[in-house]
């Protein structure tokens, strides 16, 4: 974003007239606080590279809301989701092969009940089918093996936007009131996905990861705001604590980050399953629960 760039630029600038003034005075008290290997070893660490990025991911995933106010039952449905985006890749960090990874993305996916392989044996339960187009982002950090070889830890955190209906009527009618103010129109939701991403042979990598989704039969944007802050803050926090053990512990650092990164949004996620805005008073959104593969291409 462009006030990171600038808090950066003011920061560096503040930093380096720090130094200056403290080196001025150093040379009349014969002091020195700073020196140069200080900068070099801060700031010359790794090098970046962006590239494009196009993924094909194919998912097993099923649909709830929570059983206080909602008594039928989802079919499960699969799904087929193309992203294309752009990654940074920030190498040799830490004079190790650790890597970090950034994936900027735009994402267009459908799934339904009708893509399953095999029929649902409970009749009664409710098919549905959704398309959505989303935007996200996904970090991790992970070991280079080779020139061509990787192997990457991922956490991603997306927002969507899906069109939803459904083959078959709910059979109780209180259920079906409360499913068709998801489907009266464009439904806004967020996600995150917790996954590994083994490079295979550049540009081939295959993925595997487990999903967790929110689609909001409302947004009352206020308390969606006072929640993400709230999560936001926590997340922040264990970043830049899994940060300083991937410094410490570059061998097992990105998978500790990995785990305690996607422990806490699944946390979070769970918190979420009664009331969509906790710890506010809201109603039970739509979720999705489930498992992905694919492949990615990196160019």
């Amino acid at each position: 974003m462009n006030y990171k760039i600038f808090l950066l630029f003011f920061v560096l600038l503040g930093l380096t007239s720090t130094n200056m003034m403290i080196k001025a005075q150093s040379e009349e008290e014969n002091l020195e606080i700073f020196d140069d290997s200080f900068w070099d070893t801060d700031f010359d660490t790794s090098f970046k590279m962006e590239h494009p990025v196009v993924e094909v991911v194919y998912g097993i995933t099923q649909p709830k809301i929570h059983k206080d106010g909602f008594n039928s039952d989802f079919s499960q449905v699969s799904s087929v989701n193309g992203r294309f985006g752009y990654t940074d890749i920030e190498s040799n960090l830490f004079e190790s092969n650790v890597f970090e990874y950034s994936l900027t993305c735009v994402s267009l996916g459908y799934s339904s009940s009708k893509l399953n392989f095999s029929e649902d044996d409970n009749i009664s339960n409710i098919g549905i089918n959704r398309w959505q187009f989303g935007v996200g982002s996904m970090k991790g950090y992970g070991h280079k093996f080779t020139e061509k070889t990787n192997l990457l830890f991922y956490s991603a955190s997306n927002i969507n936007w899906s069109g939803i209906d459904y083959d078959e009527k709910a059979q109780i009618p209180t259920d079906q009131k409360l499913i068709d103010r998801f489907a009266d129109g464009i439904r806004f939701g967020e996600s995150f996905e917790g996954g590994i991403k083994f490079q295979v042979y550049e540009p081939i990598a295959i993925t595997a990861s487990y999903e967790r989704q929110i689609v909001y039969p409302r947004l009352l944007f206020w308390k969606w705001a006072g929640s993400g802050l709230l999560f936001g803050i926590g997340e922040g926090i264990i970043s830049h604590f899994s940060e300083k053990i991937i410094k410490a512990s570059p061998t097992f650092g990105p998978f500790f980050n990995f785990v305690l990164l996607n422990a806490y949004k699944y946390g979070t996620y769970e918190l979420r399953k009664k009331r969509m805005n906790w710890p506010f008073v809201t109603e039970a959104p739509l979720m999705y629960e489930g498992f992905n593969v694919g492949l990615s291409f990196t160019f």
